[in-house]
C-alpha cells in the first residue's frame, strides 16, 4: 500500500484503502502490544504482582473483542475492490518501472532514517527511524516476491537486523511507560513499591541502550549506503 500511494501520488482510492485499514491495524497492534507487555512483565518479575497482570490481561482480551466486532462489520467487497485496484496499479506497470519507482521509495525511506540519525537523542527520533526501516524492508521483500533484484541480500540483511533491534529496544520503552501509567493511577496498589522498582530499573537500562541502539543503527546504515553506493 505504501508503495502503491508513492507510484500514484497518493490518490484518493489509495487514501480509502488506508482508510478502511488503519482502524484494524491499529486495533490488531493493541493486541500486539499488551502480549507484549505481559511478556516483558513475566521475563521481568519473578511474581507478586497479580493485579498489573490482570490489567494487562484485561487490556489484551477488551481489544481482542474489539478486534473481533471491527473484523464482523468489515466491508469485505469494498475493499476487495479498493486492494483490486492498488494491485493493478503496480500490476499495470512493467518489471522496470516499478523497479523505479520502488527504488525512489525506498530511497526516501533511507534518506529519512539517515536524515533523523544525525541528530537523534530521544526515544521518538527512533521510532521514527524504525518505521522508516520497517516500510524499506517490507518494500524490500514484496518486490523481491515479483523477482525483482535489488542485490537484496546483503540489504535484507542489514536493514533485518536494524529493525529488529530497535523493535525489541522499542517494545521495552512502550513496556515502561505502560508500566508507570498503571503505578500512577494505582498509588495506593499493595505492589506499588514493586512495580516502581521494576519501572525504575526498566527506565536506567533503556536510558543506558538509547546511546548505543543509535551508534549501531548508524553503523548499519553506514554499512549500507557503503553496499548499495549510495551517496
Amino acid at each position: 500500500l505504501d508503495l502503491a500511494e508513492f507510484i500514484t501520488r497518493k490518490k484518493s482510492g489509495m487514501k480509502d484503502l488506508r482508510a478502511m485499514l488503519s482502524p484494524v491495524f491499529g486495533k490488531a497492534g493493541e493486541v500486539r502490544t499488551a502480549q507484549m507487555n505481559l511478556k516483558l512483565l513475566r521475563k521481568g518479575c519473578a511474581g507478586g504482582i497479580e493485579a498489573y497482570e490482570q490489567s494487562l490481561l484485561g487490556e489484551e482480551s477488551g481489544s481482542r473483542q474489539e478486534l473481533k466486532i471491527l473484523m464482523t462489520n468489515f466491508d469485505r467487497e469494498r475493499f476487495e475492490r479498493l486492494a483490486g485496484d492498488a494491485g493493478a496499479v503496480i500490476a499495470g506497470l512493467e518489471n522496470a518501472r516499478v523497479t523505479v519507482y520502488a527504488a525512489k521509495f525506498i530511497r526516501a525511506r533511507y534518506d529519512t532514517v539517515f536524515r533523523i540519525l544525525k541528530t537523534a537523542k530521544k526515544p521518538r527520533n527512533l521510532h521514527e527511524i524504525r518505521k522508516s526501516i520497517k516500510s524499506a524492508r517490507n518494500t524490500i521483500r514484496l518486490i523481491s516476491c515479483w523477482g525483482i533484484g535489488r542485490r537484496s541480500g546483503i540489504e535484507e540483511r542489514i536493514v533485518k537486523t536494524a529493525d529488529q533491534n530497535l523493535g525489541t529496544w522499542h517494545d521495552e520503552i512502550v513496556f515502561c511507560e505502560h508500566l508507570r501509567r498503571f503505578i500512577s493511577k494505582n498509588r495506593k496498589s499493595p505492589v506499588k513499591q514493586e512495580l516502581e522498582v521494576l519501572a525504575a530499573g526498566l527506565g536506567r537500562k533503556n536510558d543506558a541502550r538509547l546511546s548505543r541502539i543509535v551508534s549501531d543503527t548508524r553503523k548499519r546504515m553506514a554499512a549500507l549506503r557503503t553496499a548499495l553506493e549510495i551517496s
